[in-house]
């Protein structure tokens, strides 16, 4: 999205396909509607790790603000029993809390949690351990910076018609954000997914 009035992109279309050296398949997408002076390309390829890449480009003469974010809604089996590594030290904005500053300590319990992390190295793996199902799921992002971590907790989540009960105790939501502000420039965010199976002890099956 940019600061220029809102377009609705409602879908997307398929503008290539191809099949890779190592059998991933890559399929890059464009929005059905222009958003000019905006163009803008999603970059899909599915292995066994899923990488997105969103490229939004300004072409026009005058600074925009562009931001653009992955929403990562993870199904979990108890987010109750669910840690997020990869966050200890990193500053966050916790929203749930009129936006009040705080710092990570240790692992984090995403239930009924909104926070805004940010200042994080490219590359920096975040993984959903989610002993239950028996899944550790790994998610890294490049050009994004922030991670926001959601779970809406029973509460809201009971205001929310798109969520049936108990809906919240099955999601982890993982979402890289960029933003940039420059006349002709481009901003890349790339998300980067894979999981590891083993049983509650953590040891690979």
């Amino acid at each position: 999205v940019s600061d220029c009035p809102p377009v609705s992109a409602p879908g997307w279309r398929v503008v290539g396909r191809d099949r890779l050296a190592d059998g991933r398949e890559r399929v890059a997408l464009a929005p059905q509607q222009s958003l000019d002076p905006m163009d803008v390309t999603l970059t899909v390829t599915a292995g066994l790790t899923l990488q997105m890449v969103l490229t939004t480009r300004n072409n026009d003469v005058r600074p925009r603000l562009l931001t653009q974010a992955f929403h990562s809604y993870l199904r979990v089996a108890d987010v109750e029993q669910v840690a997020i590594d990869g966050l200890d030290g990193a500053s966050y904005l916790d929203s749930l809390d009129n936006g009040r500053p705080d710092r990570q300590a240790g692992r984090l319990a995403p239930t009924a949690c909104d926070r805004i992390y940010h200042g994080l190295a490219d590359g920096t793996p975040v993984t959903v351990d989610d002993p239950v199902a028996g899944r550790r799921v790994t998610v890294t992002g490049q050009g994004s910076g922030s991670v926001v971590v959601w779970n809406p907790g029973p509460q809201l989540a009971a205001r929310m018609a798109d969520l049936p009960a108990p809906g919240e105790a099955e999601l982890a939501m993982l979402e890289a954000v960029a933003a940039e502000r420059r006349p002709n420039s481009r901003l890349a965010c790339q998300l980067k997914a894979s999981a590891a199976f083993g049983d509650h002890t953590g040891r690979a099956r």
